[in-house]
């Protein structure tokens, strides 16, 4: 019996390939949401700083030279920092899912070609079985056709 080939083989192939680079793509928006998860906890810790500068300054009298609009405006600053900070997460995490969704869309195509081939093999097997019994049982024939009568 011939080898068993399965057809589909280069596109098995390209389906894990494709697989692969999904992996690769979720691990880096995971990196990308880690990253935007700490610059979103150093913005709001530079706020909370400045608040916290802020108030021990007007508790102590020190250094109210400052105006009150540069402590706004620092504010102000600060404030944009971490929305931006916010979006910057809400978008990586966004992307993170997404890459999910398609690495669990390219394995589920894989899967399928995977399973097509473990048919495919099975029932190779299974002719090879039938092939090697049929030459089995022509060879007994055979020799049963051909054994002498009486002995």
């Amino acid at each position: 019996m011939k080898r068993f080939v399965f057809r589909l083989d280069f596109l098995l192939r390209l389906r894990r390939e494709q697989e692969e680079g999904c992996q690769k793509e979720l691990a880096r928006t995971i990196l990308l949401v880690e990253q935007a998860r700490v610059s979103l906890e150093r913005s709001m810790l530079a706020r909370e700083n400045l608040r916290r500068e802020w108030r021990d300054r007007l508790n102590s009298n020190l250094g109210l030279t400052e105006s009150a609009s540069t402590y706004e405006a620092c504010k102000t600053v600060q404030e944009c920092r971490v929305r931006d900070a916010e979006q910057v997460e809400v978008k990586a995490r966004t992307e993170e899912q997404l890459a999910r969704l398609k690495l669990l869309k390219a394995a589920r195509k894989r899967q399928i070609l995977e399973k097509l081939r473990d048919r495919h093999v099975l029932s190779h097997r299974e002719a090879c079985l039938k092939a090697e019994q049929k030459l089995l049982d022509e060879v007994s024939a055979n020799r049963f056709v051909r054994a002498p009568m009486g002995a």
